[in-house]
């Protein structure tokens, strides 16, 4: 038997065997209570050592207090920026963990890192984040938010804030839920239905989930899409243009393109006509914006302790994920010689038609994901927490794409005389082109970390992380493009450590240099050998003083080497036509072929990272807190997907580029590549506030029980009667019956410094002077992000507001200038949980555990304004095809089932 079939049996017979019966739910006030229970039972017990007794900590209803860490807390003397509890989180109007993070993103984003946070359950590691993502918000006591140095206590790297979020100790729910979401400009749906099943009995954790989402295609006719000419002007009945293009047609008609009348045997006068005055198609009802789409999701785990000192974790995840988009008609080129087959030409000329075949230029892609998770976690000693994980993914893609007909056979029939090019054209003359692209990526890893004290120093322990793991990754990918087949394979072993020391310098608790406050140390250092790269080196520190109890300084610098992904390097090349750019040369948009996939020359990139953080809790008794966050990266060989089309791109990287023989933009290679140098320094400033508001519930109209209590677990009181205790959080008390709650955050991010040096020898891009590498223009100087809310008796509203400043690029000599207007998006989810209305649920009980939620994205409608040099707005810059939804409304309805 393998480990993993050890550990799947262990932890499924000990499910079977500790499940109660189906109609049984447990409160933590009626939990039969144990004398002595597991040390690792973290949902129960919190970081006890091993084999300590009960008495070693006051177990007051779910509330732990081990000295000076709660129940779940994480490792380490570093506290927590914010502390949410279970009332405070009802604000966000969030269904699970997943809802809730995106949530709170203004809160738990890093400028150190692009990635999201590290997310902990009750201060540990998780087997991945199919584990926790759809775990009920119910289910939460408090969310923690933590600073990156955190991070590296528990083995991560320091560019990840810290989430961690502590379960309630006894829990059991099932859900169905099913939503809505359409645009009110129309032409879209998304319906999602899920079912869910979660519990923690006895520190045996369960959960499972299944959803299924549809989303309707949405096309370029449903919305206010203005196309201007191409480099060829393609028609549904077709134009004629000389031969080369862009001179004279004949001698007798002085026009270089003219429209055809769409008659099979034309008169020059009637070419005449319509003389310099070319017919466009209409493509809008053959186009997507955005593609038709179905996705389903099974998720499931299971966690429970194997002995008195050792968790164990199983998880799963599933994904079947499919889309598929049009790219308009097709369109065809042929020569029609001079005075033949009903031509009244004196000259051969070239007539381009669209054929009406929507099927000729598509894509269809299919994705498989499955993950599974295995974790092992534990004590050793008094001391020291270890933990084991294993993991394998696989992620198969399949990708069709049409890339428009063949006109071999057409122009054939043409110049023997057979086929008409100016009159009516069938599909069935031509022959579909079709490209095809195949990847397989998978791989496992095996990664064990070893924390805890190497020795006590006099102002406290001598912390240290000890992480080593293997891991394997191969990526086959195959093409056929333009009938041309081609096959990559590449694979990569890698073999890591890394280690992290925290040692504390001065603790006022301990009175150890007390006149310094708190005032620990940290150093870290990593190394990575991977098969094909060789090896790459991580060094940092860093240090976090606290000279008065309300403020905290901290100060990081990293410096690490970094390998490309196999993805990067050898993802399969996919060619699509029909890709609408804007040209900065010619100030047109014009519809290229566009080459993605990986690139097998791209090499390590070195990042730097220096970063110094404020957070200043001036009050106590009040959940107020001001932070402060300073940001400076510079990235050597930096990694880079292909950027948008400026002048100054395509003088540094012409290679990349492809124009005809007029200098029209027909393809561009946007694979990755590595530049040279990128810098980016940045400020980020905020505050945070929660209070309770409304009078409290007289204790004699609530019965005298605990009841009346929202969230469940009586935790928010017992906070209160324990005189705050929310580390790093407000100590303002918790909210009472009876009253409600509202959060705010507003932070704003200046940015000083963002750069790119494409090659050593080329001028530095500024992006927040005039220069791009991304798709929306160059980098907001200053963003504002602003949240919102508010919950009482039941009914609450959750409110996310985004403004980014204006920006520009500039398009060269010759080339033509672009403004971005600043744009302000606002969101409002606003809910009612009808639980907490008891007068209703007692006239209609199916209310009971039922939830509706009302959301509106994008308010008011913001659109990126565009607008170029001469005045007009560029196709790929319409406020539609920036944003093709705009307002999207949403309705969901929640119901638990037991």
């Amino acid at each position: 038997m393998t480990i993993a079939a050890a550990l799947l049996y262990a932890l499924a017979s000990g499910a079977i065997q500790t499940a109660p019966p189906p109609q049984t739910t447990v409160p933590p006030a009626q939990a039969t209570p144990q004398t002595t229970p597991p040390a690792t039972q973290d949902d129960d017990q919190g970081d006890l050592p091993t084999g300590a007794p009960a008495g070693d900590a006051d177990v007051v209803d779910d509330v732990v207090v081990d000295g000076t860490r709660l129940r779940g807390g994480v490792q380490g003397d570093v506290p927590p920026d914010l502390v949410l509890d279970a009332e405070q989180l009802r604000a966000y109007g969030a269904s699970n963990i997943a809802e809730l993070l995106t949530a709170l993103e203004p809160l738990t984003r890093s400028s150190r890192g692009s990635g999201g946070p590290v997310v902990l359950l009750n201060g540990r590691r998780t087997s991945g984040f199919q584990e926790i993502r759809n775990i009920p918000f119910e289910a939460i006591e408090r969310t923690e938010i933590l600073p990156e140095q955190v991070a590296l206590t528990y083995g991560y790297t320091a560019d990840q804030r810290v989430v961690n979020i502590v379960l309630k100790a006894q829990f059991r729910q099932a859900t169905a839920e099913l939503s809505n979401r359409a645009p009110t400009q129309g032409g879209r749906t998304s319906t999602e239905a899920e079912t869910s099943y979660f519990s923690i009995i006895d520190g045996t954790r369960i959960n499972v989930s299944l959803e299924r989402q549809h989303d309707t295609a949405l096309f370029e006719s449903e919305r206010d899409i203005t196309r201007e000419p191409g480099s060829q002007p393609f028609d549904l009945i077709g134009n004629v243009a000389g031969i080369p293009y862009g001179t004279p047609i004949d001698p007798a008609l002085a026009a270089v393109v003219a429209a055809n009348p769409g008659v099979a045997n034309p008169t020059l006068a009637q070419f005449a006509a319509g003389a310099n005055a070319p017919r466009t198609g209409n493509l809008s009802d053959y186009r997507t914006l955005l593609p038709r789409g179905d996705t389903t999701t099974l998720n499931a785990s299971l966690a429970r302790d194997l002995n008195s000192t050792t968790k164990g974790t199983v998880s799963l995840n599933l994904v079947e994920a499919s889309s598929f988009s049009y790219g308009g008609l097709p369109g065809v080129t042929l020569i029609a010689p001079a005075g033949r087959n009903g031509s009244p030409f004196s000259r051969d000329v070239a007539v381009y038609r669209f054929i009406g075949d929507a099927g000729a230029l598509t894509r269809d892609t299919d994705i498989s994901t499955a993950n599974l998770g295995l974790l092992l976690d534990g004590f050793i000693g008094d001391n020291w927490r270890w933990t084991l994980a294993g993991a394998y993914d696989r992620v198969e893609t399949e990708t069709t794409t049409g890339r428009g007909l063949s006109a071999t056979a057409a122009q054939a029939s043409v110049t023997a005389g057979t086929l008409n090019p100016f009159g009516a054209l069938s599909p069935s003359s031509f022959g579909r082109l079709v490209d095809s692209a195949n990847s397989v990526a998978s791989g496992g890893n095996l990664e064990a970390v070893f924390m805890g004290n190497l020795l006590q120093a006099p102002a406290g322990g001598f912390y240290s992380t000890w992480k080593v793991g293997f891991d394997t990754r191969d990526l086959n990918s195959e093409s056929t493009l333009s009938g041309v087949f081609s096959e990559r394979a590449i694979g990569r072993d890698r073999a890591y450590g890394t280690v992290n020391f925290s040692l504390p310098i001065a603790s006022r608790s301990r009175e150890i240099l007390a006149g310094l406050g708190d005032l620990s140390v940290t150093a870290n250092a990593g190394y990575d050998e991977a098969s094909d790269i060789g090896g790459l080196v991580t060094l940092g520190a860093g240090a976090s003083w606290s000279p008065i109890e309300a403020l905290s300084l901290s100060a990081s610098y990293k410096d690490e080497e970094g390998a490309p992904t196999i993805q990067q390097l050898n993802d399969p090349t996919i060619s699509t036509p029909n890709s609408s750019v804007f040209d900065f040369r010619t100030g047109r948009t014009v519809q290229i072929t566009r080459v993605s996939g990986g690139n097998a020359n791209l090499s390590p990139e070195d990042r730097q990272v220096l970063a110094l953080g404020v957070n200043f809790r001036p009050w106590s008794e009040q959940d107020f807190s001001v932070s402060s966050n300073y940001t400076r990266t510079i990235v050597n060989d930096a990694i880079i997907a292909f950027p948008t089309i400026t002048a100054d791109l395509e003088a540094a990287l012409p290679e990349r580029f492809t124009r005809d023989a007029t200098g029209n933009l027909i393809a561009l290679d946007a694979r990755p590549l590595n530049f040279a140098r990128t810098e980016r320094a940045e400020l980020r400033t905020g505050f945070n506030v929660s209070r309770a508001f409304g009078t409290p519930t007289p204790p004699a109209a609530m019965g005298g029980g605990r009841g009346g209590m929202a969230g469940g677990g009586g935790g928010g009181m017992m906070m209160m009667m324990m005189g705050g205790g929310r580390p790093g959080g407000g100590r303002g008390g918790g909210m009472q019956p009876g009253q409600g709650r509202f959060n705010l955050s507003i932070y704003h991010t200046v940015r000083f410094t963002d750069t790119v040096s494409i090659r050593d020898s080329l001028p530095e891009l500024d992006l927040l002077d005039g220069d791009a590498t991304g798709a929306r223009g160059g980098t907001s100087r200053n963003e504002i992000q602003v949240q919102a809310g508010v919950f009482r008796n039941g009914f609450g509203s959750f409110m996310n507001a985004n403004w980014r400043q204006a920006t520009r690029v500039d398009g060269g000599a010759g080339g033509s200038d672009l403004a971005f207007s600043d744009q302000t998006t606002v969101n409002l989810n606003v809910f009612a949980d009808l639980t907490q209305r008891t007068s209703w649920v007692e006239k209609f009980p199916i209310l009971k555990g039922t939830r509706l939620n009302f959301g509106i994205q994008n308010l008011f409608d913001s659109r990126t304004e565009v607008t170029s040099s001469t005045g007009t707005v560029p196709l790929n810059y319409q406020p539609d095809f920036l944003d093709p939804q705009g307002r999207v409304f949403s309705i969901s309805l929640r119901k638990i089932l037991f």
